[in-house]
């Protein structure tokens, strides 16, 4: 599974190649020489297909994610966004969402790396014939002609089908579900005095939840806030027993919505009610006798995405109470693969081949976290979206999790946290380690251990990190900082 997101990074690179293989939003190619007009059209052919729902061009790697070492400086110099943007103008109508990056890895190989964004319309259709004469002479070819439509089947790019007319129609409609919830909204708000305030439902857009979700707090409404819990909490069962996961998704986005509120404006509750409910609500659809979504990991991972992301949003706001809560949730469930619930769900994933380099897959809770708070403005209520700081704080509160979770635990195997965040640059997490070390009033809320226990956990993620395994997909290198390799020597001497 690859996280679709605007973002061609170094990092983003390895996660790519850590896939091995291709797939229908990922495409590797040995080399292109844009220069050429065979080149070109086979790769105007592909972008165009991968504008049907978003996707990955990464140039300078084998089928299987290895680079080629075929990439050269003049290949890819062609590749510069600016002058592939016009090449693509020539077949295909705007508007073009395209960004590359290109990047030499330590071991010289050079890549290349294109996002295509989805077009808003679910498809483009060619403005031009898309032709080339083959070398020795041999008859004009003909990859596509004005007015043909190509998506991806598999690693194909292929003419659309009927099923693709519909998988686009499908997605449209996705799309503007929101922009009919807001409508509804306004509807029901210019029928009411201007003095009531909305009842705060799940079918209210995003937008209008959130202001009334503000106006409560504002109210010191905890009634409201309660009852919102308690409806949705109805709602879930109610979603889960009819096996209707986009209504399970849209009840986990506004508990979300609502905790992200209180945090952004500093009233968490300290019972952490709606931090904890997608995960809370999780754990019960698991008890013996209660009806359970297929597949079961799903669950999980919608409510584990949504606790990250929210934790990412605490640290930013340096709401500690939270970010130890969503750290110390424990399963409580005899049947977890972990005692703690994100790295339960981590191996969850791991095991359904969907989460984890280990598995081949480039996709952990950190990147699918990162593009759910992109995709959601009341995520990131102080940043705008691809902003840098999202990537660093949700990184951070990986790395606190790993670290209460093995301090509190006493178990400081991979048996209760994996350092997602070793996949990244160190330079992302070390502000919070020394935070930990200099801080005295986050140290009280989140790490109430000693130094020397602060020690050993961080000398065991940093050897986790420089493991055979992230070395081989992440770009992990190492803490440099004095103080923190001060303090973790100062326990394994």
């Amino acid at each position: 599974m690859v996280v679709v997101e605007p973002v061609v990074t170094r990092e983003k690179i390895s996660q790519l190649l850590a896939e091995q293989h291709e797939s229908a939003e990922l495409d590797f190619k040995v080399d292109v020489n844009a220069a050429e007009k065979a080149d070109e059209i086979e790769l105007v052919k592909d972008v165009a297909a991968m504008m049907a729902a978003g996707g990955f061009i990464v140039v300078g790697a084998y089928d299987d994610g290895t680079p080629s070492g075929k990439l050269t400086d003049t290949h890819s110099d062609l590749l510069d966004e600016a002058r592939l943007r016009p090449k693509l103008a020539k077949y295909l109508p705007d508007p073009i969402h395209i960004r590359v990056g290109r990047h030499t890895l330590p071991t010289g190989d050079r890549l290349a790396i294109i996002y295509v964004g989805p077009h808003p319309d679910g498809f483009v259709i060619f403005r031009a014939d898309g032709q080339y004469q083959p070398s020795g002479g041999q008859k004009t070819k003909t990859v596509f002609r004005a007015g043909d439509v190509f998506v991806r089947h598999g690693t194909s790019s292929e003419k659309w089908n009927q099923d693709d007319i519909a998988r686009a129609l499908a997605r449209q409609i996705a799309a503007a579900k929101e922009s009919w919830r807001g409508e509804l909204a306004a509807l029901i708000q210019s029928s009411q005095s201007a003095a009531l305030q909305p009842e705060i439902t799940r079918q209210l857009d995003a937008e209008t939840f959130r202001s009334a979700v503000i106006k409560s707090l504002r109210a010191n409404d905890d009634v409201a806030l309660g009852d919102v819990t308690d409806r949705m909490t109805k709602a879930f069962y109610e979603a889960v027993s009819g096996n209707h996961l986009d209504e399970v998704e849209l009840i986990f986005d506004r508990l979300t919505c609502l905790a992200a509120t209180e945090t952004a404006l500093g009233q968490s509750r300290p019972d952490g009610r709606s931090a904890l409910e997608p995960a809370r609500l999780y754990f019960r659809s698991r008890q013996p006798g209660k009806k359970a979504l297929e597949p079961k990991w799903r669950l999980g991972l919608m409510a584990g995405v949504r606790a990250v992301a929210l934790g990412g949003l605490a640290v930013r706001r340096r709401d500690w109470a939270t970010v130890r809560m969503l750290a110390s949730l424990r399963v409580p469930d005899q049947y977890a693969q972990s005692p703690y619930f994100l790295r339960d769900v981590q191996v969850e994933g791991a095991q359904a081949d969907v989460l984890g380099l280990k598995a081949g897959r480039g996709v952990s809770l950190i990147s699918l976290a990162v593009e759910y708070s992109n995709s959601n403005d009341w995520m990131r209520p102080d940043l705008p979206t691809e902003d840098e700081e999202l990537l660093d704080s949700v990184c951070q509160f990986d790395a606190l999790a790993a670290i209460v979770a093995m301090a509190e635990s006493g178990d400081f195997s991979p048996n209760v946290y994996w350092p997602d965040f070793a996949a990244y640059y160190t330079s992302r997490i070390e502000p919070i380690v020394l935070s930990l070390i200099t801080d005295r009033d986050l140290r009280k809320a989140v790490f109430p251990w000693s130094d020397e226990i602060l020690g050993r956990a961080l000398g065991q993620v940093n050897r986790i990190a420089r493991s055979e395994y992230f070395l081989r997909f992440g770009v992990w290198d190492g803490f440099v900082d004095d103080r923190i390799v001060k303090l973790i020597q100062s326990v394994s001497a």
